[in-house]
């Protein structure tokens, strides 16, 4: 994720950290505790479980390091799903935080698989320019 976010800063590196008190970040990603979920599960039927496992199993962990190593404190949010079905309501969600002064940018990330190769992409959305009616 980190590497992603890094990516997406190409452009505009400056501006965002030295606006990083209000920078946003949305995650979307189903399996970005899978994991860990599968670990619990399986250390259930073994009587033994690591508290710590819980830890891992938090969805928000997935924007945890982006955050911490580039001193982000706007709003973040995991939105546990499919991309494909997550991506469009991050989007508006993204363009709210920018419209009403709740973020300054906001990043959208989305993680999935497909079985063999995690894939990452990340963006940026610039907020919309104001409809001006005639």
């Amino acid at each position: 994720m980190f590497e992603a976010v890094e990516r997406a800063l190409d452009s505009c590196r400056d501006a965002v950290l030295t606006a990083c008190q209000t920078v946003g970040h949305i995650v979307v990603s189903d399996i970005c505790t899978l994991h860990t979920m599968q670990h619990i599960a399986r250390d259930l039927g073994r009587n033994r479980l690591s508290p710590l496992r819980f830890s891992g199993a938090c969805p928000g962990l997935v924007c945890s390091l982006p955050g911490q190593l580039l001193r982000f404190s706007g709003p973040s949010l995991v939105l546990s799903m499919p991309p494909q079905d997550g991506l469009a309501p991050a989007a508006l969600l993204a363009q709210d935080w920018l419209e009403n002064g709740a973020a300054s940018h906001v990043l959208v990330s989305a993680h999935d698989t497909d079985g063999t190769q995690h894939r990452v992409r990340c963006t940026l959305p610039q907020p919309q320019a104001e409809q001006v009616s005639p």
